[in-house]
C-alpha cells in the first residue's frame, strides 16, 4: 500500500486500467465458456420452435380453407333444395362437380364433402354416394353444435372416414336449418408439401381410445404406441420416419422437453384437439440429423464472431481511452502540479504578494473540472492579492472596532479560572467597583446567593465546552442593592481550539425586569384588598382544589347608607380578616369583585 501511495499519477490512472480490462476480458472469456454449453441447446430449442411454428402455420391455413369453402358450399341454394327435394342426384353431381374443380384447379386433392340433413343422419357423401342414410350424430357432437348455433365450425375430428379436419357449416333455407353440409380435409397434402417444400417428414396421429362405432379408414392401423394411431395415408407417409418412430419414440421426453434428439432425426410436435379443446391427436415432424447440425454449427460460428467482435472492441476502446486519459488528464494535471509549485514558492518567499495573481495566475487550456480546479486557484490567487493589499489597513481599523464594542455595554474579560482580567468603565459605573477592586477577582463577586446553584453549574457547563452562553443573571453591586443584566458570555479560543480566556458582555435590563414584576403583580392583585384577584383564582385552580365563592348578603345597604368609602373600609378589613384566618389554615383568598370572595383549599388536607 506504501508503494502505491509513491506512484506517480500515471502509474495510478492506467494500472487500474489494465486490471479492469483484464479482469473484464476474463469475466468475458469466463461466461463465453459457459454460455457456449447452452449454445446448442439454444439451437435445439429454437429448431423446435420454427418446426412448431411451420405446423401450426399449415394448420391454420387448412382451418381457413375448410371454413371458407364449407361456408361457400352451404350458400349454394341448388345444394339446399336437393336437400329440401330429397333429390341425391341433384345433389351428388353438385358435389362430384365441385370435388373435380378442387382437385384440378388447386393443390388439395384429399378433399371430401359429406351433405347431412337436420336430424345428423348423412344424405349423401361424394367419394361414396352408395353408403346412406346412418346417423353421424351419434357419435360427431360437431354436428350437433352447428345445428344448435346455425353457426359455422372448423374442428379436428375422428369419424368413420378417419381423423380429418372438418369445416361444417349449416344449410339454412327460411331461416330454419334443413341440413349440414362438411368439408373434409385429410392430412396427406400437409404431409406432401412439407417433404416438398421443407424436407421435412410429417406424420398425423389419431391419439382418441378406439370406437367400435367408427370404421377405420387405415384398416392396417399403424401404430407407434399404443395410443397413437397414424392418421395418414400410408402412401404419404415416409416409412424410414415411421420405422424410426415406432422403434424410436419417447412420449414422456418429447412431453418435458418438447423435442427428441435422436441419431438420425431431430423429432418435434404439436397437439391436435376437438371442438371440445380435448387432445385427438397430434402431429410428428421430422429435420435430419444433418440440418440440425448444420443449424447449431452456424449459432456456434455466430456465437463465436460476437466474442471475438467484443473482445477486439474491448481492446480498442481500452488503447483509445489510455490516449484520451494522457491528453486529456495526465498532462493538463501535470501542468497545474508545475504551476501551483511556482505559487507555493512564491507565497513562502514573502515578496511581491499584492501582484500575486497578476504574475502566477494559471493558465486554463480547458474547461473541465481541472478548468475548474485552476479558475479557482486563480481567484483564490486573486482573493490572496487583495487580502494583503487590505491587510494593514484592517489592522488599524481592528483597534477601534474593539474600542467600540467594549465602549457599548457592561464588559469583562476572565481567565479561564473566571478571575477578572478586564472590566470596562460602564460595568465599574453600574457595579459600584472600581476597576482596580476588580481586577483579579472572580465573576462570583456580582452572584446573587439567592440564584439556584445549578443556574451557574449550567452557566460553566455551557462555556468550558466552547459554547456561548446567554441567559439574565440577577447580579449584585457593591452596595448590596441588585441588578438584571442580559448576559452574553463567550469563550476565546487559540489555533488550537483551547480555551484561553472568556468575554462577558452584559446589557442593563434592570428597569424592563422591574416593570415585568410590577406589570404581573398589578394583573394578578386586586388593588383594594391586595388578594389575589379573578386572574390570579383562574391561573391557581385545578382539580386538586375544593373551591368556594362567599358573598356578604346587604352589603349594597352598607354602600348606601355609610357611601362608598366606608363600604371599602370594611371589605379591606374584612379581606385581612379573612387572609389571616384562611392562611392559618393554608387555604388561598381571592377577592374576584365588589362583595363577592372565594378559597381555594387542597382536597388532600380539607374536607369540601
Amino acid at each position: 500500500m506504501k508503494k502505491l501511495r509513491t506512484l506517480s499519477l500515471a502509474y495510478k490512472i492506467h494500472l487500474p486500467l489494465l486490471f479492469i480490462i483484464i479482469v473484464g476480458l476474463s469475466v468475458i472469456i469466463y461466461n463465453s465458456i459457459i454460455a457456449l454449453q447452452g449454445v446448442e441447446e439454444r439451437a435445439k430449442n429454437e429448431i423446435k420452435r420454427d418446426l412448431q411454428e411451420y405446423l401450426s402455420n399449415e394448420i391454420a391455413k387448412m382451418e381457413t380453407i375448410g371454413l371458407t369453402n364449407a361456408i361457400n358450399i352451404a350458400l349454394n341454394q341448388t345444394l339446399i333444395e336437393s336437400l329440401k327435394q330429397n333429390d341425391r342426384s341433384l345433389a351428388l353431381s353438385l358435389l362430384r362437380e365441385l370435388s373435380q374443380n378442387y382437385a384440378q384447379y388447386t393443390n388439395f386433392k384429399d378433399i371430401k364433402i359429406h351433405i347431412h340433413d337436420k336430424y345428423h343422419r348423412s344424405f349423401v357423401r361424394d367419394w361414396l354416394p352408395e353408403v346412406y342414410g346412418d346417423n353421424i350424430g351419434l357419435f360427431r357432437p360437431s354436428l350437433h353444435k352447428v345445428v344448435a348455433e346455425k353457426k359455422p365450425i372448423i374442428a379436428v375430428e375422428t369419424g368413420r372416414n378417419g381423423m380429418t379436419m372438418r369445416g361444417i357449416a349449416p344449410l339454412i333455407s327460411a331461416g330454419e336449418v334443413v341440413g349440414t353440409i362438411e368439408y373434409m380435409q385429410e392430412f396427406d397434402n400437409l404431409a406432401l408439401e412439407a417433404k416438398r417444400v421443407k424436407g421435412y417428414d410429417v406424420a398425423v396421429f389419431n391419439c382418441e381410445p378406439k370406437d367400435e362405432r367408427i370404421d377405420k379408414f387405415n384398416k392396417r392401423e399403424m401404430y407407434i404406441d399404443k395410443d397413437m394411431l397414424l392418421a395418414q395415408s400410408q402412401s404419404v407417409t415416409d416409412q424410414k420416419f415411421y420405422t424410426f418412430l415406432e422403434k424410436n419414440f419417447n412420449k414422456n421426453e418429447i412431453v418435458k422437453r418438447g423435442f427428441l434428439d435422436l441419431d438420425d432425426y431431430f423429432i418435434a410436435g404439436i397437439k391436435l384437439n376437438n371442438i371440445a379443446k380435448e387432445k385427438i391427436g397430434c402431429i410428428l415432424i421430422g429435420a435430419s440429423r444433418d440440418y440440425v447440425n448444420r443449424y447449431v454449427d452456424e449459432a456456434k460460428e455466430n456465437f463465436y464472431k460476437q466474442i471475438w467482435i467484443l473482445i477486439g472492441v474491448d481492446l480498442i476502446m481500452l488503447l483509445l481511452l489510455l490516449y484520451l486519459l494522457d491528453r486529456t488528464v495526465k498532462q493538463p494535471i501535470f501542468g497545474l502540479l508545475k504551476g501551483i509549485r511556482e505559487i507555493n514558492h512564491a507565497i513562502r518567499s514573502g515578496e511581491g504578494m499584492s501582484g500575486l495573481y497578476k504574475e502566477h495566475r494559471l493558465r486554463q487550456y480547458q474547461h473541465d473540472e481541472i478548468g475548474m480546479i485552476s479558475t479557482s486557484v486563480n481567484a483564490l490567487l486573486r482573493t490572496l492579492s487583495q487580502t494583503f493589499a487590505r491587510l494593514e489597513d484592517s489592522n488599524n481599523d481592528r483597534a477601534e472596532y474593539i474600542k467600540a464594542i467594549y465602549a457599548g455595554g457592561l464588559v469583562s474579560i476572565s481567565d479561564i479560572e473566571g478571575n477578572i482580567t478586564y472590566a470596562n468603565d460602564e460595568l465599574c459605573r453600574v457595579s459600584g467597583y472600581s476597576y482596580d477592586e476588580l481586577i483579579g477577582q472572580p465573576h462570583s463577586i456580582f452572584k446573587d446567593p439567592k440564584t439556584p446553584s445549578r443556574v451557574y453549574e449550567k452557566l460553566w457547563s455551557t462555556i468550558l465546552e466552547g459554547n456561548i452562553y446567554n441567559n439574565i443573571m440577577k447580579n449584585v453591586k457593591k452596595n448590596g442593592e441588585y441588578f438584571y443584566a442580559n448576559t452574553t458570555i463567550v469563550p476565546i479560543k487559540n489555533s488550537r481550539e483551547e480555551i484561553v480566556e472568556f468575554i462577558a458582555f452584559r446589557d442593563d435590563v434592570t428597569e424592563l425586569i422591574k416593570s415585568k414584576k410590577e406589570l404581573k403583580r398589578t394583573y394578578t392583585n386586586d388593588h383594594l384588598t391586595n388578594l389575589g384577584n379573578r386572574f390570579k383564582m383562574l391561573s391557581d385552580i385545578s382539580t386538586d382544589n375544593y373551591l368556594a365563592i362567599l358573598d356578604i348578603q346587604f352589603f349594597r345597604e352598607v354602600n348606601d347608607f355609610y357611601g362608598y368609602q366606608m363600604g371599602d373600609i370594611v371589605l379591606k378589613d374584612l379581606a385581612d380578616r379573612m387572609f389571616r384566618y384562611f392562611d392559618a389554615h393554608k387555604m388561598e383568598v381571592y377577592h374576584l369583585k365588589g362583595d363577592e370572595f372565594a378559597v381555594l383549599a387542597q382536597k388532600s388536607s380539607t374536607s369540601q
